[in-house]
């Protein structure tokens, strides 16, 4: 199908997606630097008490998944995406329709996303809870990890640009 000018949009100078994403905007999102699982899971491989016990390797204080979206969209500079959870579409089904323009080419989108999305589903509505408790008990803390922010999201996505997205083999 051919590119309508309705369909995407600059708005001060940002790419304009008129888009609403299933998922709690309040929800945790478990992401984790590579560095920091690494060097957690090196600490407590060399503790001896640590045989036989489970440990969650997670990040301590993720973000919600609106500030993550809204880093990642800045980051991008796409304007017009809302993260809704189930209820409030549910409950806001009318005035959602007539405040997104719907267009063959955003409904896809939106169906490819919707589609992605549901792999998550545990993440994305109420999200799972882990305990970090074993590997305070045995490493006597819970290491910090790195924030999570807009410079990280920023980086993350240009190495994901850079490699498309890992589509085709192709790698950093």
């Amino acid at each position: 199908e051919a590119y309508r000018q309705e369909d995407i949009y600059s708005r001060d100078g940002k790419l304009h997606l008129p888009l609403v994403i299933w998922g709690s905007p309040e929800a945790a999102i478990n992401l984790v630097c590579i560095d920091y699982a690494v060097n957690l899971i090196e600490r407590l491989s060399a503790m001896p008490n640590a045989g036989g016990k489970t440990f969650h390797v997670v990040n301590p204080s993720p973000p919600e998944a609106q500030q993550l979206l809204e880093d990642s969209l800045e980051a991008l500079e796409i304007s017009g995406v809302q993260l809704l959870d189930a209820q409030t579409m549910r409950d806001n089904l009318d005035l959602i329709k007539r405040l997104v323009v719907k267009t063959s080419i955003i409904d896809a989108l939106e169906k490819r996303i919707h589609g992605d999305v549901k792999r998550y589903i545990d993440y994305s509505e109420t999200g799972p809870v882990f305990s970090m408790e074993n590997v305070g008990k045995i490493l006597g803390e819970i290491p910090p990890h790195p924030a999570v922010g807009k410079e990280l999201i920023e980086k993350l996505l240009q190495y994901a640009l850079r490699v498309n997205f890992g589509r085709n083999g192709k790698r950093g």
